[in-house]
């Protein structure tokens, strides 16, 4: 099984913000970072009041994935903490971790001393805490396969639960680059032990935030601001046109799945 190397990074590694984004999508606009959860499988709404609606209903998803013996939790990439907020909320003791300065500052600005936030990277956390749960709602593409699996093992206690909501390329990509193969995740998750106790394929639910999204991206086409440009670039590395194909729900069906998936090392 390859070793842990901190200087390896995920394929979304490059595409973090710039310091200038993170107050428009959040502090701006009222978003999460994370996708929404629609039941229906189809969106035909245009406020960014449905997008928030979808993104608490996505939480609420990622909450049950978590088992709830689990007493202490690792929460990787706070976003706005609101993952994390729902979790504390439960009974759960969270730890969340991210190394994004805004970040930092809104979870502790909004969620106070109830949560426990490290600003390091993944990479980073300093081994000797054994956590019941180790989460990744949304960051496992920002970390390496390999030390995602080894280092989260390092950090479960015996029986913990490594638990991922991520999304997946099916195949090669030309738009959706910053995402694991499955097939590898699949492959490397087994090389290292780790057995999958469930696993749930939500690609439909959350598919329709895109479509969501390129409406309400439509809606301001005309009026692109050099803030709402920086947001575009950090978003789509190539402007408004590649946003738009990043958008596009039916692609995203064809070549990515969303996963919702619980693992558990398997022990000799």
């Amino acid at each position: 099984m390859p070793g842990f190397n901190p200087d390896r990074v995920g394929p979304a590694w490059a595409r973090r913000g710039d310091g200038r984004v993170f107050p428009l999508l959040v502090e701006a606009a009222g978003l999460s970072l994370h996708y929404g959860w629609f039941s229906e499988g189809r969106s035909g709404a245009t406020s960014v009041e449905a997008l928030r609606n979808g993104q608490r209903r996505f939480v609420d998803e990622v909450v049950e994935l978590v088992p709830r013996e689990a007493g202490t939790l690792l929460d990787v990439g706070t976003g706005t903490g609101d993952v994390a907020a729902a979790l504390a909320g439960r009974g759960h003791v969270v730890t969340s971790i991210s190394p994004d300065p805004d970040q930092a500052r809104w979870a502790r600005r909004h969620l106070g001393p109830a949560l426990e936030l490290v600003p390091v990277r993944f990479e980073d956390f300093p081994l000797g805490r054994r956590f019941d749960c180790v989460l990744f709602s949304e960051s496992s593409n920002y970390v390496d396969l390999d030390n995602l699996l080894v280092r989260s093992d390092e950090l479960l206690a015996v029986g913990g639960s490594l638990v991922l909501a991520a999304p997946f390329l099916r195949e090669r990509s030309d738009v959706f680059t910053d995402l694991h193969s499955l097939d590898e995740f699949r492959r490397r998750a087994e090389r290292a032990s780790w057995e999958i106790e469930c696993e749930r394929d939500a690609t439909a639910e959350v598919a329709p935030t895109l479509e969501l999204g390129r409406r309400l991206a439509g809606g301001f086409a005309g009026a692109i601001t050099p803030a709402v440009s920086r947001v575009i670039d950090w978003a789509a590395g190539g402007g408004y046109a590649r946003l738009l194909r990043m958008l596009d729900a039916d692609r995203f069906r064809s070549e990515c799945v969303f996963l919702f998936v619980r693992l558990r090392r398997r022990r000799p």
